[in-house]
């Protein structure tokens, strides 16, 4: 499907022409499948079970082998040359921790909130839409999911599930984040500047959501990490002010570390669930959550940092010897 099973409910009279029938499509539909298909159904009885899966790559591997050329198009598609995809996650490959090791580790806790919500680790499923091109239960599988683990999910105004059926899913203590929600607090998607950032302060926003939308709008937008780097070097105040989370190029737990001690109260994934999705349906949603939650706690435990508090900005900067014009400006030498 194309668009939200609530578009038409929400069209008014006029633009509703006439009823389709379906019997035609049906025919088609009937036959017998075509030689991609085929190699789809066979490829999809040799995906490795969901334990198997051992890296978030993994899930878009598969993916990449069982959804049809359309979904694919539409799921990995960036803008123009996609220097804004590829630049993304260069980007993340330019910080590097600084380790902390004279720590006590014994005992340690992923959990956070952010926008008020209590969340078992500062992780969020972005909102990517048309989960129903890789799985006929589409964004419900999302929902199950992150109630399993303790997860927010962001939910997409283009969902291929209806409204009704997402909040259906929802247990009735669960968080759930939606776009086009105008009660408080106010979240505003797609900030890529310090200044946009200021504006949301000033304007009352409580959130901010810096994403150059997956690379998919315009090529050769910043990369989102970035932007904390730059908020933390000239305007370190701003983050005491608004709850920044940020999504885009980040394909692992230490990549959430980062962003984390830079100053983010919690990190996205789109794509990677949606191809967990189209791969294993629930039960790959909720792997993609386990390998971030040990990847996360294992790069928690080697940094020095046994909560999500005791991540501090010096602890991650540009690669290379912070010497010179390398060293951020809110390194510490303690």
């Amino acid at each position: 499907m194309s668009h939200s099973p609530d578009t038409l409910n929400e069209s008014p009279p006029e633009v509703r022409l006439s009823p389709v029938d379906p019997a035609p499509l049906l025919s088609r539909m009937e036959k017998m499948p075509g030689a991609n298909e085929v190699q789809r159904q066979r490829t999809r009885e040799a995906i490795p079970p969901v334990y198997r899966m051992v890296l978030l790559q993994d899930f878009e591997f598969w993916a990449h082998t069982v959804l049809s050329e359309v979904a694919w198009a539409y799921y990995r598609s960036a803008a123009d040359q996609e220097r804004s995809y590829d630049g993304s996650m260069e980007a993340s490959r330019r910080y590097f921790f600084r380790l902390r090791m004279l720590r006590d580790m014994s005992n340690g806790s992923t959990k956070t909130s952010f926008l008020g919500i209590t969340s078992e680790l500062p992780i969020y499923i972005a909102p990517g839409a048309m989960a129903k091109l890789g799985h006929p239960l589409g964004e419900v599988n999302l929902t199950k999911a992150a109630e399993r683990h303790g997860i927010v999910q962001s939910i997409s105004a283009n969902s291929s599930c209806s409204l009704e059926d997402i909040f259906d899913a929802k247990k009735e203590s669960q968080a759930l984040l939606y776009q086009r929600h105008t009660k408080l607090p106010i979240v505003v998607k797609g900030v890529q500047s310090i200044e946009d950032v200021e504006l949301c302060v000033k304007q009352g926003a409580q959130g901010v959501m810096i994403s150059n939308h997956g690379g998919r709008q315009v090529d050769y937008a910043p990369a989102p990490i970035d932007i904390p780097y730059e908020l933390r070097t000239y305007r370190p105040d701003l983050f005491d002010k608004i709850d920044v989370m940020i999504d885009g190029g980040v394909r692992s737990g230490a990549d959430v570390v980062k962003l984390l001690a830079l100053g983010a109260k919690a990190v996205g994934f789109g794509r990677t669930f949606l191809y967990a999705n189209a791969t294993h349906g629930e039960d790959g949603v909720k792997r993609v959550i386990e390998i971030l939650r040990e990847e996360i706690v294992n790069t928690m435990r080697n940094v020095g940092a046994s909560t999500i508090s005791d991540l501090k900005p010096e602890m991650v900067g540009p690669s290379g010897p912070w010497v010179g014009a390398n060293r951020p400006l809110y390194a510490t030498m303690d």
